[in-house]
């Protein structure tokens, strides 16, 4: 199991390996609910536009902009919600 800090995940090396291969699970949001949850890589399978995403470390504005299929985004999520498309959102 990872430990965890006030704002850092610190995995082992299977850990983060079994992470990038998405053993930990993985959601499929194609609607316009917020959805809140522990999230480390996003897979856009249609042109998407959020209108929330939140994560630990993350600045700037994430919204408003078109992120084109096949695009990975990677990071520790906390809270998805689209306007438009189709993300995998794998479990942290």
């Amino acid at each position: 199991m990872p430990q965890f800090s006030s704002d850092r995940v610190y995995f082992n090396v299977t850990e983060a390996e079994n992470l990038g291969l998405g053993q930990s699970g993985a959601e499929f949001i194609n609607d316009t609910t917020l959805h809140t949850g522990a999230w480390v890589c996003l897979q856009c399978i249609e042109d998407s536009n959020f209108s929330v995403l939140q994560g630990n470390n993350f600045t700037g504005t994430w919204t408003g902009y078109i992120f084109p299929a096949g695009t990975h985004i990677f990071g520790r999520f906390t809270q998805i919600q689209l306007s438009a498309g189709a993300v995998i959102a794998y479990k942290l």
